[in-house]
């Protein structure tokens, strides 16, 4: 069943630094990882979790190459990568952390607009963190690249998603941190979009909006 949008936009939502604090939610996976793996890796916990993250390079590179190169510099070898790897599909998004005051502005959105969300990752790990919130009925159309099988920027998740909301990019804002993946495919699609500035990133040049947190969207929404 299609959701028509009518004056009113929908509003379509990166998930990682834009809803969740991908940060904090990874920084207490690895500290709790690293807890259950002892005695048998044996590892400062500060050492672990700076290293981990490091490689993992502000959550893009591939996660068991970032789990190898963390377990070569702390133990000089890779033998439990795969381990800790295959931990963290299991286990990774089920006590994820969302940004101060994310929950509640999303709740207002919703009774206004129609909500999407549109995130790369594996399923099970966007699901987990979804669910944990507590915010999965808030949101009409989920699309998680693995599931839909493309991943943004490919148009094609972003065309998936606005047709199941019924609505034209006309009447869509995009809201993410990446500009790249999220901004400027959906900008070429005809979406307005919205930065959740992220300092890992350039500050991109053809956006109607930016916004230090999506708590703080409501009025850069009202502008667009």
């Amino acid at each position: 069943m299609l959701i028509v949008c009518k004056r009113m936009k929908a509003l379509l939502f990166d998930l990682d630094e834009t809803i969740v604090d991908r940060g904090e939610t990874m920084r207490r996976f690895l500290i709790e990882q690293i807890h259950r793996f002892h005695p048998t890796i044996n590892l400062p916990v500060d050492a672990y979790v700076t290293s981990v993250i490091r490689h993992q390079k502000n959550g893009y590179e591939n996660k068991l190459k970032a789990y190898e190169l963390a377990c070569e510099e702390l133990l000089g070898d890779t033998s439990s990568a795969k381990d800790l790897f295959s931990d963290f599909k299991e286990n990774y998004g089920r006590e994820a952390v969302p940004f101060n005051g994310v929950k509640e502005v999303l709740e207002e959105l919703s009774k206004r607009y129609s909500l999407a969300i549109v995130t790369n990752g594996r399923a099970k790990c966007q699901n987990a963190k979804i669910d944990h919130l507590g915010i999965r009925h808030l949101f009409q159309v989920i699309k998680i690249s693995e599931e839909f099988g493309a991943k943004k920027p490919d148009p094609k998740i972003f065309v998936s998603c606005l047709r199941e909301l019924g609505c034209d990019a006309s009447n869509a804002i995009f809201i993410g941190d990446n500009p790249e993946n999220d901004l400027k495919p959906a900008k070429k699609l005809g979406m307005k979009v919205i930065w959740v500035s992220n300092p890992h990133f350039d500050v991109p040049q053809e956006v109607d909006g930016i916004v230090d947190s999506v708590a703080l969207i409501e009025d850069a929404i009202t502008k667009v």
